[in-house]
């Protein structure tokens, strides 16, 4: 803990480049665990990403599962990150998505590593269907197991859109158990917003958690977090 903890120095707590591809509604082959008739990506990724999806068609909701596209409408689904082991125990027929909140992504952010005037920066990119649908973006942030109960520190809403970049600042204020963020409303902390800011009271001074979260108003929609990182500049005094 100590060398993530030295005052003014910037660490970087997660990142990933790994696309997390919350799925629309589609088709399971149960043969092999696979969809198809998803809304289509904007482009086909490669390699492997993360898949996030409702419980349906023997999926289960809360479940990292990890996917290989051979198109921007169909994935075969793996329960190992080497995309070795397919998923089984799915139902042949229809994959109904869900418009409930989803977590894309969780970071732990270890107890006491913050200070009393400490700042947190999340930065992530997403990419949405384009569509007259809202899409809602969340980031939340709460103690260690608050998942969706966390507080919202930043919420934007998209329709026709494709793409949406978020950057907030989380920082103490002057205590451990007082935050202010830089912005609750805005999809980055730079601008002008009728919303007044609203401090959150998460205890840093314990383990606590950033959650990158979605929703879809429709669930043919899908949502990629594309990108993310969490940065930590920890400090204690005032200046």
């Amino acid at each position: 803990m100590s060398q993530i903890t030295q005052p003014g120095t910037r660490f970087v707590l997660a990142q990933s480049m790994m696309p997390v591809v919350r799925l629309s509604s589609g088709t399971m082959d149960n043969t092999t665990g696979s969809l198809s008739g998803l809304t289509a990506l904007s482009f086909q990724p490669s390699g492997v990403t993360r898949v996030i999806a409702a419980t349906s068609a023997g999926l289960v909701a809360g479940t990292t599962y990890y996917g290989v596209w051979s198109s921007t409408t169909a994935v075969q689904l793996y329960t190992d990150i080497g995309a070795t082991t397919q998923v089984s125990g799915t139902t042949a027929g229809a994959y109904a998505n869900s418009t409930s909140e989803m977590i894309a992504k969780t970071i732990a952010i270890p107890a006491n590593c913050m200070g009393a005037n400490g700042r947190l920066t999340v930065k992530a990119t997403f990419q949405v269907t384009n569509n007259a649908n809202s899409k809602t973006l969340r980031v939340r942030f709460g103690a260690a197991g608050s998942g969706t109960g966390g507080t919202t520190v930043c919420s934007t809403s998209s329709a026709s859109t494709v793409n949406i970049s978020i950057l907030i600042d989380i920082g103490n204020r002057n205590a451990t158990n007082i935050q202010i963020p830089s912005s609750s409303s805005m999809s980055g902390p730079f601008g002008s917003t009728a919303v007044a800011l609203v401090p959150t009271a998460v205890d840093t001074t314990a383990a606590s958690e950033i959650n990158l979260c979605c929703t879809t108003a429709v669930a043919t929609d899908l949502v990629v977090l594309e990108q993310f990182s969490v940065e930590l500049v920890p400090w204690s005094t005032v200046n």
